[in-house]
């Protein structure tokens, strides 16, 4: 029997007899399938967010795989009611270790529907939390992944070499697709910094080095003249450059699983970048970047709509693209705001390199005849991007979903950096993020609360499952206040995973403590605002880092919203000394070595309000600047703080 087509998964669901014929009978043994007509009927539990789950069949009499259907009301949100679902998975494996769930909604037609392996080990007995990866499928979906891992399941399957349990986690393993994405994504990212330096980072005897390709090209004696003429700092520049710009582009993906990134071509409203690159003109696609991703950057995402004829008259830039790219959003944020780099190098990327190139043609011109370097027939950056489905929520270590996450921009960063074991770089599992990040959280609120009534096994038990039942309404107040007044700084940041997890880990007890009527982009605003702050010496760990948190705070957003500014929540810096230095304009240092320890000293022969009207204009700007929205009132709170800093400092 054929395989399955990916077609299947990429349209509204068809229904449990098609999906029995189209996956399960081509799946697995046929012989081995049996129909059971038992179903659980949740309806009216839980606001019937949950109305039905029908176990519909099984396979095979020693490792017991439940295949369940889980019809969901249409209101209802099933990344966003997790801890439902948990329960509903619990009640359908309760005679069974593993499961293959189908959920969908009542109304079908244009409806998002998931596959989801759920397992709780080896054995019925194991009391842990079942754990469940999930393939998104339906309308607008690229399920690739799932038509792909599914087939190579069928043929395993007849092998018989292995375990159904270790062959469904094969086949719903999340590291195998995170490691798929990321090895063909620092392939990519190798192409555009060889494009510009002539060199490349090769792997031998587990240690990273530095090899010529050829000669470098003329745009890197631009990135010279920007470092002094040092060519170490050179290429440590168009690293940075090439990271955020990637970055950027990744970004895109996940704004285009959200639909802000309404590009209009003709009678298409909802185009995306491979289809924009296609229809633009040859010259165009030969400076694609300069010609249509910078104004898309820099006239579009980081400026205000009634701003944007007089920034593309001012550039230059074809005012066709307008149309194009209303209906996209103003982002804010800083995210796309041009920076040295940008302003000051102009790079020119052959067209080959984002769409379609012929095998021939791109082994010649970027990787030469390196067996090392793999590449797809026809595979530029935009194919590359659509092969993967982009799911904008980040996981945790008992859920996930099968796709490339923010996560992965985490482990792009720390495995890109080409010196990351010199440096002590290293990505950190969620699970172990998980567990420092609620251990932290356990002993804060235990120092602040404990006492008879109110115990450190109730505060763990809180922080593990998010239940407040077991608290008074007054020790509620007090946990809430406790989340609300909590500090946390990561000095060596990198990718952002720790204060992650822990904006994660704070939202999920607010959200269940705080009566207020807020919407949960606006709760977790609060918790970034209050409560997170991360160095790192690394722009890009600072760029990859200000990504996540942004993404996090826009993926509960069913409209774009404008992105919170973190320049001074996540920042660039050397954690390990109290000093800094203040620039003006781009590059030009005015003040060295600040030590900034002295801002909030009193003098010893001062008195207690000593330039007290000055700190506290300072707390309130820094506050403020994160919710700034228009360049001049960033540029004007900016210009503040800096001169604040400088003069409480110097006098």
């Amino acid at each position: 029997m054929s395989g399955i087509n990916r077609d299947f998964f990429e349209k509204d669901w068809a229904g449990c007899d098609d999906v029995y014929k189209e996956i399960l009978e081509t799946v697995f043994v046929s012989d081995d399938l049996k129909r059971a007509d038992k179903s659980i009927e949740i309806s009216g539990s839980d606001r019937e967010i949950l109305k039905t789950v029908k176990v519909f069949a099984y396979i095979n009499d020693i490792t017991p795989l439940n295949f369940v259907e889980v019809c969901v009301a249409d209101q209802v949100k099933l990344s966003y009611n997790k801890i439902t679902v948990q329960r509903c998975i619990k009640k359908a494996m309760e005679s069974y270790s593993m499961s293959l769930i189908f959920f969908h909604y009542e109304n079908t037609k244009d409806s998002e529907w998931r596959i989801s392996f759920v397992s709780k080990g080896e054995n019925n007995s194991d009391s842990t939390n079942p754990k469940r990866y999930t393939y998104l499928c339906g309308n607008g979906c690229h399920c690739r992944t799932v038509a792909q891992r599914l087939n190579e399941l069928k043929d395993k399957l007849l092998q018989k070499n292995k375990t159904l349990s270790e062959l469904m986690t094969e086949a719903f393993s999340v590291e195998n697709l995170s490691d798929s994405f990321f090895n063909e994504y620092k392939v990519f990212y190798e192409d555009f910094v060889q494009y510009i330096t002539g060199t490349r980072y090769v792997k031998a005897d587990n240690k990273f080095t530095e090899v010529d390709i050829h000669s470098h090209n003329k745009i890197f004696d631009d990135f010279l003249k920007l470092a002094d003429n040092d060519e170490i700092k050179a290429k440590k520049y168009v690293r940075d450059y090439v990271k955020k710009f990637m970055g950027r582009l990744v970004f895109l993906q996940f704004l285009q699983k959200k639909g802000w990134l309404a590009v209009t071509l003709n009678e298409n409203k909802n185009a995306d970048l491979k289809e924009l690159f296609k229809e633009s003109t040859e010259e165009e696609q030969n400076d694609f970047l300069e010609k249509v991703l910078e104004p898309l950057f820099f006239g579009i995402l980081n400026t205000n709509k009634d701003e944007r004829e007089e920034c593309f008259n001012d550039k230059g830039w074809n005012k066709k693209l307008l149309k194009c790219f209303e209906d996209i959003p103003y982002l804010n944020g800083g995210l796309f705001e041009a920076d040295a780099e940008d302003l000051k190098v102009k790079v020119q990327y052959p067209k080959e390199m984002f769409c379609n190139p012929s095998s021939a043609d791109y082994e010649r011109t970027f990787r030469g005849k390196n067996a090392d370097y793999p590449y797809t027939e026809g595979s530029g950056l935009f194919d590359f991007f659509a092969r993967y489905n982009f799911t904008i929520d980040e996981t945790d270590p008992d859920d996930t979903e099968v796709g490339v996450d923010p996560e992965m921009l985490g482990k792009i960063f720390e495995n890109l950096l080409e010196d990351n074991k010199d440096k002590g770089a290293f990505y950190t599992p969620k699970e172990i993020v998980q567990y420092m990040c609620r251990e932290s959280l356990v002993s804060y609120l235990a120092e602040k609360l404990c006492n008879e009534e109110c115990s450190e096994d109730k505060i763990r038990n809180f922080i593990l499952n998010h239940n407040p039942d077991e608290f008074t309404n007054e020790q509620k107040k007090s946990l809430l206040t406790a989340l609300k007044d909590i500090k946390v700084c990561d000095p060596a940041v990198g990718s952002g995973a720790f204060p992650m997890g822990m904006l994660n880990e704070l939202f999920a007890c607010i959200i269940v403590l705080d009566d207020k009527n807020q919407t949960r982009s606006e709760i977790k605003k609060d918790i970034v605002r209050n409560s997170i702050y991360g160095v790192d010496i690394e722009k890009g760990a600072i760029d990859i880092a200000r990504l996540r948190f942004w993404l996090a705070i826009i993926v509960d957003e069913k409209e774009p919203i404008p992105l919170p500014n973190l320049d001074y929540k996540i920042m660039q810096g050397n954690s390990l000394i109290e000093s800094a230095s203040i620039k003006q304009g781009l590059d030009k240092i005015i003040t060295t070595n600040i030590d900034l320890s002295k801002i909030f000293v009193v003098p010893a022969t001062g008195t207690f309000d000593y330039n007290k009207d000055t700190r506290e204009e300072l707390e309130k700007n820094l506050k403020n600047y994160f919710s700034a929205n228009t360049h001049k009132e960033k540029k004007d709170m900016s210009d503040f703080i800096k001169s604040s800093v400088f003069n409480l400092v110097l006098k």
